[in-house]
């Protein structure tokens, strides 16, 4: 498991490596990639910085407008978007078996899948009670 922090974009900054890192993730070359392929780009991303991280202020979430979040399109988060609940978490690689085939879903939870990437988080710091 990656313990990860909230991916983010540096599209339309100096294309430094770690944005060129970052620009393979998106884009019509991405989308067109296998699911395996998506995975292990993704899963090189997640697990390049296992350093903990910090949990942001829940209340800087007034701040920003949730817009660009929803509207991205893609598997990275928009632009210096802060992801201030459930900022902190652990990733895995699953595969998802369906147990009932009569569902209305489609991907992953339509007809199950061999690669998937699976995220736990907390919404806030866990208390040391």
């Amino acid at each position: 498991m990656g313990y990860n922090k909230p991916v983010q974009s540096f599209l339309g900054e100096e294309q430094d490596e770690k944005s060129l890192n970052l620009n393979k993730l998106q884009g019509p070359l991405y989308e067109a990639k296998s699911a395996q392929d998506k995975q292990m780009d993704l899963w090189e991303k997640i697990t390049e910085d296992q350093s903990s991280w910090t949990y942001p202020s829940p209340a800087g979430i007034f701040l920003e407008r949730m817009s660009p979040t929803f509207e991205q399109s893609g598997d990275i988060m928009p632009t210096k978007r802060t992801k201030y609940i459930h900022g902190v978490g652990a990733t895995g690689n699953v595969r998802f078996d369906l147990v009932n085939h009569a569902t209305k879903y489609t991907g992953i939870f339509g007809k199950g899948g061999n690669y998937g990437l699976i995220r736990l988080s907390s919404a806030a710091k866990p208390s040391k009670d």
